[in-house]
């Protein structure tokens, strides 16, 4: 009885040991490893991006150095009207070009939010910025066009004329 309870004392005593001493834990690590990165014009990306049906229109959308840029023409008859809803449709097409579906797509415009939509060549429904515009599912390999509905009627922007579309894609599971 007795050598069993000093046999109990010293596991305790080097268990505590160890617990103190021999965690190995640490605060900070620092290490260089190499990375590799390959970059691809919007076309060719997961998310391929070029001109839609109605950007092809007037050169309204185009590709310089491999990126989309959507300019719309505010002195012309094809522009912008002040104080008016006008609608652009089929601005730019987007291709999942990946291996999973995607689940969620939706546009942030750095301009007044709340004068900018969007619109589909799919539905005939009218999104907010930030709002998922698929009904389903972008499977790989299929596309979808959207575009950029603009209602002044309570006013114009007041910043410009340049701003920042960002485009937000989502996608569960897949390869």
């Amino acid at each position: 009885m007795q050598t069993s309870r000093l046999l109990l004392i010293a596991g305790i005593a080097i268990v505590s040991v160890g617990v103190v001493i021999g965690t190995g834990a640490f605060t900070t690590v620092s290490a260089e490893r190499t990375v590799s990165v390959d970059t691809a014009g919007d076309a060719a990306a997961l998310l391929g991006l070029e001109p839609g049906e109605g950007g092809d229109v007037d050169g309204r959308v185009t590709t310089p150095g491999d990126q989309i840029e959507i300019t719309l023409p505010g002195d012309s008859a094809d522009g912008i009207n002040e104080g008016a809803r006008t609608e652009f449709r089929q601005l730019v097409r987007v291709s999942n070009n990946g291996g999973q579906n995607v689940t969620s797509l939706s546009f942030d415009i750095d301009a007044d939010a709340d004068r900018v939509q969007y619109i589909t060549n799919t539905t005939t429904t009218v999104h907010e910025e930030g709002e998922n515009v698929l009904d389903g599912e972008l499977a790989p390999g299929e596309a979808i066009e959207f575009g950029i509905i603009f209602d002044l009627r309570a006013g114009g922007f007041d910043e410009g004329p340049d701003y920042t579309l960002t485009i937000n894609a989502s996608t569960t599971g897949g390869s």
